[in-house]
């Protein structure tokens, strides 16, 4: 993980499913092990907390 890189949890915007995401410096926010898509088929994500702090 480079220090550009976040990680962070935040929810699908649609249907509220929690998932782990990396925040890169454009502020892109990247769920993790998944094509980009909520199971959902949504790709619109909101970051939990402030997205400074690490979720491991």
């Amino acid at each position: 993980m480079t220090p550009d890189i976040r990680r962070a949890a935040a929810i699908c915007t649609h249907c509220e499913n929690v998932l782990a995401v990396r925040i890169l410096r454009d502020e892109t926010v990247q769920p993790i092990g998944i094509d980009g898509r909520c199971a959902c088929g949504n790709e619109s994500y909101r970051v939990l907390g402030d997205g400074t702090t690490a979720t491991d």
